[in-house]
């Protein structure tokens, strides 16, 4: 079994965590994109656009949760600005 040194396993691990956000990224905007989609219709799919420049995963999380409440498409049109 080859060496491994600490630095290419610290490595490894950030790039197994870099991975899971990218997953859980992507994730997040099919839910998001599907949400919209059957809520909004063809109007609510041109904002993904928007949504894909968000970058924290945490408003991603948020956004995706609001679609379950929000009633209007300017009530989620406001929540990305």
């Amino acid at each position: 079994m080859p060496y491994v040194t600490s630095i290419e396993r610290l490595a490894k691990k950030e790039g197994r965590q870099e991975g899971r956000q990218e997953g859980a990224r992507a994730q997040l905007l099919d839910t998001i994109r599907a949400g919209v989609k059957v809520k909004f219709g063809s109007a609510g799919s041109r904002l993904m656009g928007k949504v894909r420049a968000v970058g924290e995963l945490r408003r991603l999380r948020f956004l995706a949760r609001a679609l379950i409440t929000v009633e209007s498409l300017e009530e989620f049109r406001d929540l990305l600005d």
